[in-house]
């Protein structure tokens, strides 16, 4: 997030929190493709964080998969760009929404550098919660309560940070559209106290 806008969102009163806070990091990875994590790691709740900016021209693009289409997870951008995803459990389409979940938010129309963290709770009920820029956008659970498919966040197969790649069935598998700045941050077995 810019200086300008953190000063902004300062003296309008907003608080701006760190979803981020206590948890100690697992990995941490450059843009590629990722390895696979193990069956533990994917049984487990996960947070995932970052830096990047938006494109200037609103495009689709993967930021974060793991995954393919019986079981996996997407954070990316959709439908020309208008639309920030993340998702997880279920890997069909169009996804089951008793063992999978998707958040949908509007992405910021600027670019700025924004921080994003997100949180797969693979167990019931089965979740997504996400951040940016430590304002809270959202969170989802399964429809009825249970847990992700297979109480994993993710399947078998590796994945991607920024890179072109293929997860879950019908979402887009261009690299970002826009730039990463940091590092993609992991903190398995570990969820935001936020």
């Amino acid at each position: 997030m810019s200086i300008t806008r953190r000063m902004q969102m300062a003296s309008a009163g907003v608080s701006l929190l760190d979803p981020e806070a206590g948890l100690t990091l697992t990995y941490s990875n450059a843009a590629g493709a990722l390895a696979a994590y193990t069956s533990t790691e994917r049984s487990q709740p996960v947070v995932m964080a970052c830096e990047v900016t938006f494109p200037a021209v609103a495009a689709d693009g993967l930021l974060n998969e793991f995954g393919a289409s019986a079981i996996g997870s997407f954070v990316g951008l959709r439908d020309t760009g208008t639309v920030l995803r993340f998702r997880a459990g279920d890997g069909a389409n169009p996804i089951n929404d008793t063992i999978g979940v998707i958040l949908d938010v509007t992405p910021p129309a600027d670019t700025d550098t924004h921080t994003l963290v997100w949180e797969f709770v693979p167990t019931a009920p089965g979740s997504v919660r996400a951040w940016m820029d430590g304002e809270y956008l959202g969170g989802v659970s399964t429809s009825g309560g249970a847990s992700l498919e297979s109480g994993l966040w993710t399947g078998t197969a590796g994945g991607a940070y920024a890179t072109s790649s293929s997860g879950p069935s019908g979402e887009p598998t261009a690299a970002w559209p826009g730039t990463t700045e940091s590092n993609l941050r992991v903190y398995i077995n570990q969820t935001s106290s936020l």
